[in-house]
């Protein structure tokens, strides 16, 4: 459609951007973290919409929207919310991956062997919470208590100068030989 339309005015940007104003502020609302429990969160990734022509008002937009679910979220719940909020700005929404988050209790078995094997391998240990973005979810689903995160350390995370540190690798590889041998 012509821009110089004034009368009508349908511009898929513009409900693209309602909707995800929209999103954001159901999910900007809550901190962080509670008791070191990530809260659910949500990062527009990507925005496209209109074409390369200058006066025509745009009938398409597209956009990724990344949704963290935490574990004292359901994702059912929250796809609901979003459908919502889609339906109420005419958006169409496409799922690509849906799943809660995992959480494993620290007097599980696993763990409780993982916290001896970091303590006798002379490192300290930390527990936290993972968010759905890793494979524990696939097992902890079926029963399976999943331990994640037990990398090594390292910075940039998906760029092309990833790195880890050779050191935390040693350390890593001590900790998983002892959590074998106690297991």
């Amino acid at each position: 459609m012509h821009s110089g339309l004034i009368n009508i005015e349908d511009n898929a940007i513009n409900k693209m951007t309602n909707f995800i104003k929209k999103i954001q502020r159901v999910f900007t609302n809550q901190p962080i973290k509670v008791n070191k429990i990530p809260q659910t969160s949500c990062r527009l990734l990507y925005l496209k919409g209109g074409e390369d022509i200058f006066y025509k008002i745009p009938d398409f937009c597209e956009s990724n929207l990344d949704i963290r679910i935490s574990p004292l979220d359901n994702a059912e719940k929250i796809l609901k919310q979003v459908q919502a909020i889609a339906d109420e700005n005419a958006v169409e929404i496409n799922v690509f991956k849906k799943c809660n988050s995992s959480v494993t209790s620290e007097n599980k078995k696993i763990v409780k062997a993982l916290i001896s094997s970091i303590k006798e391998t002379g490192f300290s240990e930390q527990i936290g919470y993972a968010l759905p973005t890793c494979d524990a979810h696939w097992f902890s689903e079926i029963g399976i208590p999943t331990i994640n995160g037990l990398g090594a350390k390292g910075d940039n995370i998906h760029a092309p100068n990833e790195f880890i540190e050779i050191s935390s690798l040693k350390e890593i590889e001590k900790i998983h030989f002892n959590l074998i041998k106690i297991w």
